[in-house]
C-alpha cells in the first residue's frame, strides 16, 4: 500500500466481507487503498475517524442502515451493489423451525435451511418413505408453486433491485443461470458470480489504472480455497426444478458441502433432511419419533 493510500469502506453482509477480502488481495487495488469491511449487524469495530476518512464508500442494499455511530463524508464516492440471492430454484426453501445447534459438530445445527413441502408432509404425521416418494414425483404437480409463475416474480424483482443499485447484476444472472451454477443455496452466491459483482464494482468505483481483468479476478477468487469461498453450506437443487429450468450443469449425484463436513447428493439430502425434521419435530414436541 502506498503512502496517503485512500480508504474504502465496504458495507454489508458476509457477501461484502467476502468481497472486501477479494478486493484487498487485488494488487492493483489494494495497492493505492486501503480496504476496510464494516459488518451490517453493528458489531465491527472501526474508529469514527476511519469512517469519516472514508474516500470511498461501496454499500451493499439491504433491510440494515448503516452503523449509526459513524458518518461517511458527502465528498466520499458512494457505490451501491445488491444482495446476491435466487429464490427460483428453490421455491420450497424456508428456515428450519426445527433446526437446533449440536456442538461441536454441529454449531449451527444440521439442517438450518428446510422445505416447506417437507415440514407440511411431517406436521401431518406421514412417516419418512411415503415423504421422500411424494417429494420426487414423475412430473411438476399443479398444485405447487408455477416455477413460470416464479421465473416472472424472480425477474420483476431482480429488476427491481438493479434499478436501485449501481451495479447491476440481475440481468447477468437471469442470463447465465441455466448455463453454469451461480448460486450453491438462495442466498450462497457461487465464484462465478461473486467475481463478475467484483469486476463490476470495481469498475463503478475506482479509476482507470485501478481496473483488473476478469481473469485476474477469478483467479483471485478462487485462491481463498480449493472449494469456493462462500461454498461453506449448499442447498441442492429439486430434480424437477432442473429440468424444468434446463440446467445445463445439474448433477443429482453431484456430493454437495452441507453443515458439519457432510457431503451429500441430492437424495441423500433430502432423506436426511426428512429424517431429521421427524426427529427434531417429535422432540420439540416431547415425543420421540419412532
Amino acid at each position: 500500500m502506498t503512502p496517503g493510500a485512500r480508504s474504502v469502506l465496504v458495507y454489508g453482509d458476509a457477501q461484502a466481507e467476502a468481497i472486501a477480502l477479494v478486493l484487498q488481495s487485488l494488487p492493483a487495488v489494494a495497492e493505492r487503498n486501503r480496504i476496510v469491511y464494516v459488518r451490517d449487524d453493528g458489531t465491527s469495530d472501526v474508529a469514527a475517524e476511519t469512517a469519516e476518512a472514508c474516500d470511498r464508500f461501496f454499500e451493499q442494499r439491504s433491510s440494515k442502515p448503516f452503523n449509526p455511530g459513524l458518518t461517511i463524508p458527502k465528498k466520499a464516492k458512494r457505490v451501491r451493489f445488491p444482495v446476491l440471492e435466487l429464490h427460483l430454484l428453490w421455491p420450497f426453501c424456508c428456515p428450519n423451525p426445527f433446526n437446533v445447534p449440536e456442538p461441536p459438530e454441529f454449531p449451527v445445527g444440521r439442517f438450518p435451511c428446510a422445505d416447506t413441502f417437507i415440514i407440511n408432509c411431517a406436521e401431518q404425521g406421514m412417516p419418512a418413505p411415503l415423504i421422500r416418494r411424494r417429494y420426487v414425483p414423475e412430473e411438476w404437480p399443479a398444485v405447487w408453486p408455477s416455477l413460470d409463475r416464479s421465473f416472472q416474480m424472480e425477474s420483476a424483482r431482480l429488476s427491481a433491485q438493479d434499478a436501485q443499485s449501481d451495479v447491476k447484476i440481475g440481468s447477468f444472472i437471469l442470463k447465465y443461470f441455466r448455463k453454469a451454477r451461480l448460486f450453491w443455496a438462495v442466498n450462497v452466491p457461487a465464484n462465478r458470480l461473486l467475481a463478475e459483482v467484483i469486476y463490476r464494482l470495481i469498475d463503478a468505483g475506482f479509476d482507470e489504472t485501478e481496473r483488473c481483468a476478469r481473469e485476474d479476478i477469478e483467479a483471485a477468487v478462487a485462491g481463498f480455497s480449493p472449494r469456493e469461498l462462500l461454498g461453506g453450506v449448499s442447498n441442492p437443487v429439486h430434480p424437477l426444478v432442473a429440468e424444468h429450468f434446463a440446467l445445463e450443469w445439474y448433477d443429482r449425484d453431484e456430493a454437495l458441502a452441507c453443515p458439519g463436513d457432510r457431503e451429500l447428493t441430492f437424495d441423500q439430502y433430502t432423506a436426511e433432511l426428512i429424517d431429521d425434521i421427524i426427529r427434531t419435530r417429535g422432540r420439540a414436541a416431547g415425543k420421540t419419533p419412532a
